[in-house]
């Protein structure tokens, strides 16, 4: 959708409504990621994500 959005835009112009609008959506998943791997989601090939799913 932004690359639809952004299609007459000039160059500059379209990277600053990528970084924008794209930015706090990599935030906030980079945020819920780090989380997830805090708890120990991803460590070692484990991406197991619950207790019942590790315990097996």
């Amino acid at each position: 959708m932004s690359a639809h959005r952004q299609w007459d835009y000039p160059l500059a112009e379209a990277l600053r409504q990528e970084g924008r609008h794209g930015v706090p959506i990599v935030k906030a998943e980079g945020v819920n990621g780090a989380g997830r791997f805090v708890a120990g989601e991803g460590r070692h090939g484990d991406f197991k994500t619950t207790k019942e799913e590790k315990a097996q």
